[in-house]
């Protein structure tokens, strides 16, 4: 069963990799060009667009958020197991 799981999530990860690839013009149409230049340039643009201040708040806050991670999921349960904790 989770061969064909597996199998399944490849074919579709391949049919949207194969229609990227083929970049039809009804879904890639009308898009600005992308500017090349050097990856430093592009963190610098990152950096000065205001939008991306509140993402980044809300991953910061998300990512330090009680009952979230390793401590919150998996230390109650070897708790009520009787497992010795490797963390304390």
């Amino acid at each position: 069963m989770r061969r064909i799981l597996f199998l399944a999530g490849a074919a579709v990860m391949a049919a949207v990799s194969l229609y990227a690839i083929w970049k039809p013009k009804i879904v890639f149409d009308g898009f600005p060009a992308e500017r090349s230049g050097h990856p430093l340039n592009d963190f610098q643009r990152l950096l000065r667009h205001g939008p991306i201040y509140p993402a980044l708040a809300i991953w910061l806050l998300w990512s330090f958020a009680p009952g979230v991670g390793y401590a919150a999921s998996v230390l109650p349960a070897e708790y009520i197991k009787g497992i010795r904790c490797p963390m304390g």
